[in-house]
């Protein structure tokens, strides 16, 4: 739950995921509409250098964007003004650079009009380290938290879309013969299970150019996923009874 701190930020845009995912539909459909027709990879590169050659927002994959006060690398930056988009080179050659990438497009679509400093930020840019990347399940504290927060599921919309992902799925399940709860993945701690999970996350992670861990955070996010592998398989009258 957001923070009533949080929510007392006018600067920041109150979204539910319903709105993030739709923002990021509406930014496919401008760009390539087939993509949420049938499953296949984002070409988010290309959405941002259109984006540049058309509005003019200033976009680089190679600038050593430095590290934030607490000492964690800058990944990703969202400035401003005037409006750009930029990746640390370390990210070159690497698989995260969609998803980092798209985490700053968000920014660019959900909060180029917010107050940088009332959210938590520097006067004139989003720094984002890998603290801020990290998607799943958070306490949403402060204005930044909510604004990440908000990046990051905008970012595995555009990547992998609510309208694809879940055909996606079933059709990869129907072919690799997985019949146990087609449309929901299912992973306990068996050698089975975790061998039909690591297939889904990488079939899934090659049809929509991302990382695996990008996958899973979306199966997540739509609820399309039943993880087991850390229930205990003890009745809970035998851990109380345990010295």
């Amino acid at each position: 739950m957001l923070s009533a701190q949080a929510k007392q930020s006018a600067s920041v845009p109150h979204l539910s995921s319903n709105e993030i995912e739709l923002k990021a539909e509406e930014v496919i459909e401008f760009f390539e509409k087939a993509i949420l027709v049938s499953a296949r990879l984002t070409p988010v590169r290309e959405f941002v250098q259109e984006t540049k050659r058309r509005f003019g927002v200033d976009f680089r994959d190679d600038v050593d964007l430095g590290h934030g006060p607490t000492g964690g690398k800058y990944l990703g930056q969202f400035r401003l003004k005037p409006r750009g988009i930029f990746l640390d080179i370390s990210l070159k050659g690497t698989d995260r650079v969609p998803f980092v990438l798209a985490h700053e497009y968000g920014h660019l679509v959900l909060h180029r009009h917010i107050d940088p400093v009332k959210s938590g930020y520097t006067a004139s840019s989003l720094n984002d380290t890998e603290h801020d990347l990290v998607t799943g399940k958070k306490i949403l504290r402060t204005s930044r938290d909510w604004v990440e927060w908000q990046a990051n599921r905008f970012a595995s919309a555009l990547l992998m879309p609510r309208a694809t992902f879940s055909d996606a799925l079933v059709d990869y399940q129907k072919s690799a013969g997985i019949k146990r709860n087609i449309g929901i993945v299912y992973v306990d701690a068996t050698s089975p299970s975790l061998r039909d999970f690591e297939l889904v996350l990488a079939h899934l992670a090659d049809v929509y150019g991302v990382n695996r861990t990008n996958v899973e955070c979306r199966l997540r996010d739509l609820e399309l996923l039943q993880d087991h592998r850390f229930a205990s398989t003890r009745h809970i009258s035998q851990l109380l009874m345990e010295e």
